[in-house]
């Protein structure tokens, strides 16, 4: 798909010694140009932004987010969801997901990059298991609706047991997930801190980027 081609400066995946102090030197750069572009984007499309604050196991924490599309002369194209992050001791974070889709909007791929402490971290997103009975029920990524089901799901506490099994369930789920991404992280496969050079591609990745609403109940 032409709009998976726009990702080809992905560079492959490395080992990276992020212990080096020419490399965190790298890596901070890397996240204050990172933060530079998202806070750019949101500046830009401000009268498309959402915004929703939520409690998740005793927290507190705001998030907005703004989606985008990079389209394909195909008919793929590429869903951006740029979204931040703040919680109750002001630790604020910084987000951008690109993910790849057909012409009929199925999801093919995924790459979430992320503000991570002092560097910026890339992780590869799978695409969600599919079939004939899914193929019409599309879904587009949205950071607020995640966090909104996940969070919803802890701070009710009169739940029957219909609904408690559910929670357990997307808890299950949740640390599953977290659970493969940092296995992965540790033998190198994801995760992957990286440098301004790519950031800087993904700001040209952006420039031809366009308000892609998202529908909401």
């Amino acid at each position: 798909m032409q709009a998976g081609d726009r990702l080809q400066f992905i560079p492959p995946i490395e080992f990276i010694d992020i212990t080096q102090p020419d490399r965190r030197e790298q890596f901070l750069d890397a996240r204050e140009t990172f933060s530079d572009l998202c806070r750019a984007l949101f500046q830009r499309f401000q009268d498309e932004m959402r915004a929703a604050q939520f409690t998740a196991e005793t927290r507190d924490f705001s998030i907005v987010e703004i989606s985008l599309k990079v389209k394909a002369g195909d008919g793929s194209y590429l869903h951006i969801v740029v979204f931040s992050t703040k919680d109750d001791r002001d630790r604020l974070t910084f987000n951008v997901s690109i993910i790849e889709h057909n012409p009929s909007d199925l999801y093919l791929s995924g790459i979430l990059y992320g503000t991570e402490d002092d560097r910026v971290v890339r992780t590869v997103l799978s695409a969600p298991d599919t079939d004939e009975d899914t193929l019409d029920d599309v879904t587009f990524f949205s950071a607020i609706d995640y966090f909104s089901s996940f969070s919803e799901l802890n701070i009710h506490p009169d739940l029957d047991e219909e609904d408690l099994d559910e929670r357990d369930a997307v808890k299950k789920e949740v640390l599953n997930e977290l659970e493969n991404l940092y296995l992965d992280e540790e033998m190198g496969f994801n995760r992957i801190p990286v440098a301004v050079e790519e950031i800087d591609r993904i700001a040209q990745l952006l420039m031809d980027v366009e308000s892609f609403p998202l529908i909401t109940e």
